[in-house]
């Protein structure tokens, strides 16, 4: 029997589009999970017919700027949701703003935002890519949270919301928009190069928290192309010996840590370039 194989070949639009349409069905999913019975039925009902468009979006929409367009539409009806007579929209909680999310260390990732007025706290919501669900990371009274025990190199999204507590009775705010971003190793810093022995340059640098081994470059020109000369496979190794080098020729040297996942190298950024002249 002949099994005739597909390929397809997805250029870089076609992934972007891929990552939106993934996105506007996380979006559909927690909107859709929403509870009528907290809103007007006039903004509720907007809602539902933005939940509609987004739906017919995912399985219509032919280009990107379809999607982002159901996305916004989508949002707007979100944040235009009014709370019912049962609940005072003043002591609702506004959803909270200038959420950001970046890396706070190779296992670690540090959510921020800004404090909302009235707030007894925040509750923080990890989405969980098993579950396609976000649930609670954490309760905070502050402006910042940093989530730990995260694997290098894989993103995470996170979103928040503001709660208040009055007399035993605890309110939400909407959702922040939501905020992604990867644990990554340090930039390696505090490199050096120098000629201490015949035709050699001895580079040394400060050790990264997290790394399983570091890879050395080198050019002749700052600006010039990087090439990799040692790959050194111990997190504790923080100094190599570049020998067989020619007298009186100046070389650049950068340093980058790697971390091992899987089968995989994550790599951090580069250091910034050192140079030696070799004067011996």
């Amino acid at each position: 029997m002949r099994n005739d194989v597909k390929i397809i070949n997805l250029d870089f639009s076609d992934c972007v589009k891929l990552e939106k349409t993934q996105t506007l069905e996380k979006e559909i999913e927690e909107a859709e999970a929403i509870k009528a019975a907290d809103y007007t039925k006039e903004s509720y009902r907007n809602l539902q017919a933005a939940i509609k468009t987004a739906k017919s979006s995912l399985i219509w929409a032919q280009t990107q700027e379809e999607i982002e367009l159901a996305l916004k539409d989508l949002d707007t009806a979100v944040k235009a949701l009014k709370r019912n007579n049962m609940t005072s929209e003043t002591s609702v909680p506004k959803a909270p703003a200038g959420v950001k999310a970046a890396s706070a260390a190779y296992n670690k990732v540090k959510i921020s935002w800004s404090k909302v007025s009235g707030a007894t706290g925040y509750e923080v919501l990890q989405y969980n890519n098993s579950t396609k669900k976000y649930g609670r990371a954490a309760l905070v009274k502050g402006t910042a949270y940093i989530k730990s025990g995260l694997k290098t190199g894989t993103k995470y999204s996170f979103r928040i919301r503001a709660y208040k507590t009055t007399g035993g009775k605890t309110v939400y705010s909407p959702y922040s928009k939501t905020v992604s971003a990867k644990p990554v190793l340090a930039k390696v810093r505090n490199v050096k190069a120098k000629n201490k022995t015949k035709r050699s340059a001895a580079i040394t640098w400060k050790r990264v928290a997290g790394a399983n081994g570091y890879k050395v470059y080198r050019s002749t020109k700052k600006k010039g192309k990087y090439r990799a000369v040692k790959t050194l496979k111990s997190g504790r190794t923080v100094k190599f010996t570049n020998k067989k080098l020619k007298k009186g020729k100046r070389y650049y040297y950068k340093v980058r840590a790697y971390r091992n996942i899987g089968k995989k190298k994550v790599y951090g950024k580069s250091s910034i370039a050192r140079s030696v002249k070799i004067r011996k």
